[in-house]
């Protein structure tokens, strides 16, 4: 049986990711100097490529930056981007919030905008059948795939790193240029935090993380529904390290939120889920089993493989408790309901 402690942070990737939606993506940022061998190499690379022929302006060239990404021209946007940085740094100075989203648009040549919502550990650790899909995540992989996740981790970390420097002298252009508990520099740590998250630097995450919280709380209020997500994360990476009543605590927090409109089923589901498997941790089983049996409600009556996938994670984790509590007829009732949603992923390939 595939381990349920990794289970439960998939469901977590999962939700916490199909909650975010394009709002999490949405938030851009900016950063100061590039360092480290792999962003040396890039550097170096591109500025041996030459100088542009003609003379547009820095946000002329990021737009024919960001017109070359969507052909899939990578080389090319990687180039127009590098470009449009230099210029912003000569045109507007080296503390200007612009030169901030050139940054963030040449670190996403490195680590894409779409692996920034916390999905990118699906491919290692979600039970999927082989081949199965949410969204543009190919989530199928089999056992001998997962039990060389340490493989991807590595393959993660390096694949992400280039972007690190980009990222974090745009924390540092944020900071210098609007003030370093500005919005903006929430928003660039919250970047930060995720390339860390890919790159399975956990330890390096979490102090970010609860920056760019701390940033947007005092921004936004502390009652303000867009924290669910904040809060959802922060409790998310608290259960990675093992901190189990601090991940219980934020998780209580943002149940106790208003939800957002947008997404409302997964963020709903995300939010008590992240409370259900903090208690489950505390071994507080009859509580963690109430708010499991809430999110399967809420994806019952729901359509699409994305709440079929949930549904299936779900009802697999309420077997579980069922059988931590004793409630053994119940629990194989719900083992074979597993079996049930999982034909139904696989008639959905």
């Amino acid at each position: 049986m595939f381990p349920l402690v990794f289970l439960r942070l998939a469901l977590i990737v999962l939700l916490t990711g199909l909650a975010f939606g394009a709002s999490a993506l949405s938030r851009h940022h900016c950063p100061n100097e590039t360092t480290g061998p792999a962003a040396s190499a890039a550097l170096t690379r591109l500025t041996h490529q030459g100088p542009s022929t003609s003379n547009p302006t820095p946000e002329e060239v990021l737009q024919k930056g960001d017109e070359a990404w969507q052909k899939g021209d990578v080389k090319t946007a990687e180039k127009l981007y590098f470009d449009a940085v230099k210029k912003v740094e000569a045109t507007y100075g080296s503390k200007d919030p612009r030169l901030a989203k050139g940054l963030i648009k040449l670190s996403t040549v490195y680590f894409p905008l779409e692996l920034r919502a916390p999905m990118l550990l699906l491919d290692t650790i979600l039970p999927f059948p082989p081949g199965y899909r949410v969204g543009h995540f190919n989530i199928g992989m089999n056992m001998g795939q997962r039990n060389q996740a340490h493989v991807a981790v590595d393959y993660f970390r390096r694949k992400y790193l280039p972007a690190r420097p980009y990222l974090e002298r745009a924390v540092h252009v944020l900071e210098q240029g609007r003030g370093p508990d500005h919005i903006e520099v929430a928003n660039a740590l919250e970047e930060l935090a995720a390339l860390h998250l890919a790159m399975g630097a956990y330890d390096q995450a979490e102090p970010l993380y609860e920056r760019m919280f701390s940033i947007r709380e005092k921004s936004l209020g502390p009652d303000n529904p867009e924290l669910v997500r904040d809060l959802n994360m922060l409790s998310y990476i608290k259960r990675i390290r093992r901190k189990f009543p601090e991940a219980q605590a934020f998780a209580k927090r943002a149940v106790a939120l208003p939800q957002p409109e947008d997404d409302a089923s997964f963020l709903r589901t995300a939010t008590l889920y992240s409370l259900a498997t903090a208690q489950i941790e505390l071994k507080e089983f009859a509580l963690a089993e109430e708010l499991i049996r809430t999110c399967i409600a809420l994806h019952e009556k729901q359509d699409g493989r994305g709440h079929t996938a949930i549904l299936w994670l779900l009802v697999r984790e309420h077997a579980f408790i069922l059988d931590k509590l004793k409630r053994k007829e119940e629990a194989k009732q719900q083992r074979a309901r597993t079996q049930v949603l999982r034909k139904a992923m696989e008639s959905r390939k």
